[in-house]
């Protein structure tokens, strides 16, 4: 745990004014969803086909973005891919809407994967030019991603590819504990 702590304050997530050059020249685009909230995009800009990585829960997108040795966006960027880092409502700078005040708590995995994942990739489509995004989504990401691509009608063509790391999707254990 001290050492997640001490990776997010060498990171991007420093609020003391110190922030990481290659968090600086990330670009920042806040999103509207469709159902009131809003989610926001960093993105490590790149002239090849899109990347969204969404991060797990309790998370943010500095998870994929440490320090610009210890970032794959950064990494992505650098061998031509376009990163896309998001901020699902509710975590790291989507803590608050598009008009900068505080966001409702109350939602849930499924409006996540409703209405964050939509507006996310929409956004990058019309931003990049590119009819699909590959999405690489880590623990509860790759849950949100698990139930748009199953969930959604526009997940077939919208997606590339689909990766999930760390994500459980099988529930159907009767043990509580698992």
């Amino acid at each position: 745990m001290i050492v997640l702590l001490w990776g997010w304050l060498l990171g991007c997530g420093i609020e003391e004014g110190i922030v990481s050059e290659h968090c600086l020249s990330a670009e920042q685009h806040v999103v509207p969803t469709e159902d009131g909230a809003a989610v926001h995009l960093h993105r490590h800009r790149a002239e090849g086909p899109p990347v969204l990585l969404v991060h797990g829960i309790s998370s943010n997108h500095h998870a994929w973005d440490l320090t610009e040795d210890r970032s794959l966006g950064v990494y992505l960027a650098s061998h031509g891919y376009d990163a896309w880092l998001l901020d699902l409502r509710g975590h790291g700078d989507a803590r608050r809407d598009i008009n900068g005040q505080a966001q409702r708590a109350g939602w849930s995995i499924d409006d996540y994967a409703k209405y964050d994942v939509p507006a996310a990739i929409l956004r990058v489509q019309e931003e990049t030019g590119y009819e699909q995004v590959a999405y690489v989504g880590h623990s509860l990401g790759g849950m949100v991603g698990g139930i748009y691509a199953g969930s959604s009608l526009e997940a077939d063509s919208s997606l590339s590819s689909l990766v999930l790391v760390g994500s459980p999707m099988d529930f159907t254990d009767p043990d509580p504990v698992m």
